[in-house]
């Protein structure tokens, strides 16, 4: 199944070089069965000071719950400036599920997150400001 791709905005924040945010910057979730979670971490999302260009989202869950949230946040994001990929693995494994993520990834610096995190908002930024050169 072919990922489902959004653009969504990123801001540039302050304290971050020019260079930095022409960088590709990505960051791979990998799930299962944990809609409500996923929820949380993509309402953090939201707040952030600096979005990465990319996120993706790798679910393996045998319903479409986690799906819909996810078609949830991409309504909320239209015409903003970051991918977002949604993509099914049918094979329940943290390690495929990551390997997926990579190989649908563009991203330069590929940042792993929990499903079960809440970010603080400048949690990217925080990220970013150390691969600047």
């Amino acid at each position: 199944m072919p990922a489902d791709i959004l653009k969504v905005n990123s801001r540039k924040p302050t304290g971050i070089k020019q260079s930095m945010t022409t960088m590709r910057f990505s960051i791979l979730v990998a799930t299962m069965n944990r809609p409500q979670a996923i929820a949380k971490l993509l309402d953090s999302m939201e707040k952030q000071t600096f979005l990465p260009q990319e996120c993706i989202l790798v679910d393996q869950s045998k319903d479409d719950l986690t799906k819909d949230v996810c078609d949830a946040y991409v309504k909320r994001m239209h015409g903003r400036d970051q991918v977002f990929k949604y993509v099914r693995q049918e094979t329940p494994s943290l390690v495929k599920a990551r390997n997926r993520g990579v190989d649908e990834s563009t991203g330069e610096i590929i940042c792993f997150i929990d499903d079960d995190l809440i970010l603080n908002q400048d949690y990217f930024q925080r990220i970013a400001f150390y691969f600047q050169d």
